[in-house]
């Protein structure tokens, strides 16, 4: 029988029975044997990668997903909640193990295996090479993991020594460069060894040379970005607003451990590092978008093509790395509770936000909501969009149809280009709200809302006409579940219309860590920082557009091209549609330095104690949703105004960590 070392995270199916994590070099015989054979050497291998974040979880302590202006978790009682509400600090334990003790044992493992790997004589020189630079690109990728949430800590970079162990009360944080450099040398040393490619049956999730080049590109997208580039306020015509909040953190050698200087040179080096990623990936075309559908209707074209790309064929050419995971924590975060008789595995747990309804443009490509009222402080403070001005709605937007009142019969475009059973099955004509209607595919694939049809690969469903009810006393809602969407709306980006949960289980799901048009939205946005008139800005901006359907961005707003600070707005606008719910939108806000304004305030949902969702109904005016006049504050639901402030971009080093290296406690970063 085949072997299949698929890397499923977190418990990787070739742990069982034998954890060769036990055995250190405390324990000469067995932590030596581990190098004689070459089936014992890859195992050890595996388990470098067993340290993986798990970013694809909505049912994680730490739902990054939830963490940002694009939704909200259900359950206040994680860390989740802690976070965004501000309520937490350096001695919770449980979640730092996660995101900083973790990845620093995989690095401490990757080293090992690193500095002992040319012992296995088994194995040919050229798979130990090769096995060397997957630990390499481990290793960097743990550094990049632990940068991103804490900023310069501690360099253990080219040895083995645990940087975790009781030995090291002298250590201390290192400037930020010291870790680029260590990335970039791990990367470059690490790509001539890497494959291009493996068997992806059974190989699922090793690294690759694209997943190298990947993360170089995204690693100096992060350097070049305000909060790891003198911390600054990115304004209108090349206006650059210093905040100077990192200026006096220094480790014990008086050293600023941050770039506290604006360097516009590292948009260049962004620039190179994801053009490099492009040209490997245009070579013999190894990787592509996905966009093979040939519907003549643009919409169902998009939708197809979203529809194949996360829940058709487990691998396409548009990864570039990814992992593949049971769906249990996903799919019940996203299936609806009460759904089907007998069944209690949907949790409704993760609610978009009416920011991230109202990111999405119409199917023409006008965005209904101006780009300009989108980011306002007016809009982000929850008022009912007025779309009459046309300083709020675009009236190109009215005249197709969009309005924040009144609906009519529609069959939901996603069914339709599902295509399931459709004889047994139809799709069924359901009135909908008007800002519902005429979308873009991307809202289609990611937004499920009130009265709207649901098909559960054959199962019946209990609501009545098959729609969705998330209003009080609905089918979905509140009393009759314990769960329900904060926000009353549901996101299905990874939902499957042809799964019957009740028969087949919630099946498994490949999350993206990186994707071409991941590249491409850092290639155009760090291109427009250093050339905002360069012509594969559009080149590439148009291929993710086209893809789902969309014309050229410039077809409605000819007026943003070349204009730094209008394709920027425009280009995070983009970014957050096209990556919604990949773990990407809450450290985008925080390394653009918005955060203090994305991610603080209200949360603006439905009015989910309304008792119908009748299309001119009280259930669709804009709520702050943790105002008791419209949300439940019992039942362990109650919400909170979210705070982000300064000290928020960055998490504090853990008390553990601090009191094992008191040194540390020197610098440890502002407000903690």
């Amino acid at each position: 029988m085949k072997k299949i070392y698929t890397l499923f995270l977190i418990l990787l199916p070739f742990l069982t029975g034998c954890d060769f994590l036990d055995r250190m070099p405390d324990d000469p015989m067995s932590f030596e044997a581990i190098w004689q054979k070459q089936g014992d050497t890859q195992k050890y291998l595996f388990n470098v990668y067993g340290y993986l974040p798990d970013d694809g979880n909505f049912e994680h302590q730490f739902a990054q997903t939830a963490v940002g202006d694009e939704g909200c978790s259900t359950y206040q009682g994680r860390f989740t909640a802690s976070y965004v509400y501000e309520e937490y600090n350096a001695t919770q334990a449980s979640i730092f193990d996660e995101l900083y003790n973790k990845p620093y044992r995989g690095i401490h493992e990757a080293s090992v295996f690193i500095d002992n790997v040319d012992k296995c004589l088994e194995a040919l020189p050229d798979y130990r090479a090769q096995m060397k630079a997957e630990a390499q690109y481990l290793r960097a990728y743990y550094y990049f993991c632990i940068l991103r949430y804490f900023g310069p800590v501690m360099f253990n970079g080219y040895n083995s020594t645990d940087v975790l162990e009781d030995n090291i009360e002298t250590r201390d944080r290192d400037r930020w460069q010291l870790f680029i450099d260590l990335i970039l040398k791990d990367l470059n040393d690490a790509i001539p060894h890497l494959p291009h490619e493996y068997d992806l049956e059974n190989y699922l999730g090793r690294a690759t040379k694209g997943a190298a080049i990947a993360l170089k590109a995204r690693m100096l997208l992060y350097n070049a970005r305000p909060l790891f580039n003198g911390q600054v306020i990115l304004g209108k015509d090349d206006e650059v607003t210093p905040t100077y909040i990192y200026d006096n953190v220094r480790n014990n050698k008086g050293e600023q451990i941050f770039n506290v200087k604006y360097d516009k040179n590292r948009w260049k080096l962004a620039v190179d590092a994801a053009r490099e990623m492009i040209d490997y990936a245009e070579e013999e075309g190894r990787f592509v978008l996905l966009n093979t559908s040939t519907n003549p209707d643009p919409l169902l074209r998009g939708l197809e093509n979203l529809n194949e790309f996360y829940v058709g064929a487990r691998v396409h050419p548009e990864h570039i790395w990814t992992y593949q995971k049971g769906g249990g924590g996903m799919r019940k975060a996203i299936t609806p509770a009460n759904l089907i008789y007998n069944f209690d595995q949907g949790w409704s747990s993760f609610g978009p936000t009416y920011k991230m309804i109202d990111a999405f443009a119409m199917k023409s490509g006008v965005y209904p909501i101006k780009t300009e009222h989108w980011i306002s402080e007016e809009y982000a403070k929850g008022k009912n969009v007025n779309e009459r001005s046309s300083k709020q709605v675009d009236p190109r937007a009215r005249q197709e149809g969009y309005s924040e009142t009144g609906g009519k019969p529609m069959k939901n475009p996603l069914l339709v280009a599902t295509n399931f059973n459709v004889d047994k099955y139809p799709v069924q004509e359901m009135m909908t709200p008007n800002r519902f209607i005429d979308r873009e595919a991307r809202f289609y694939r990611n937004v499920a809302w009130s009265g709207m049809q649901y098909i559960c690969g054959g199962q019946e469903i209990l609501t009545e006409d098959d729609g969705l009810e998330f209003y009080q006393y609905g089918m979905n809602g509140y009393p009759n579940v314990h769960d329900f969407p904060p926000t009353g709306f549901l996101a299905i980006k990874y939902y499957d219309p042809k799964l019957n949960l009740a028969t087949t289980g919630m099946g498994s799901y490949t999350f993206p860590i990186f994707r071409l048009a991941g590249v491409y939205l850092d290639y155009i946005e760090a291109l427009n920082e250093w050339d905002p008139t360069h012509n594969d800005i559009y080149k590439y901006w148009d291929m993710i557009r086209d893809r789902v359907g969309l014309p050229s961005i410039l077809e409605h707003y000819p007026e943003i091209e070349g204009d730094k600070y209008l394709q920027r707005e425009f280009i995070r606008r983009e970014r957050m549609v096209e990556m919604a719910y990949e773990s990407q939108r809450h450290i985008d806000c925080r390394t653009w330095m918005i955060a203090e304004q994305t991610n603080a305030g209200y949360t603006i949902g439905c009015q989910l104690k309304a008792t119908d969702d009748e299309v001119d109904g009280d259930f669709w005016n804009r709520v702050e949703i943790a105002d008791d006049r419209y949300a439940f504050g019992d039942n362990g639901k109650k919400m909170q105004p979210r705070v982000f402030t300064k000290r928020a971009y960055l998490l504090p080093i853990p008390t553990s960590e601090l009191n094992k290296v008191p040194s540390l406690r020197n610098s440890q970063n502002i407000g903690w």
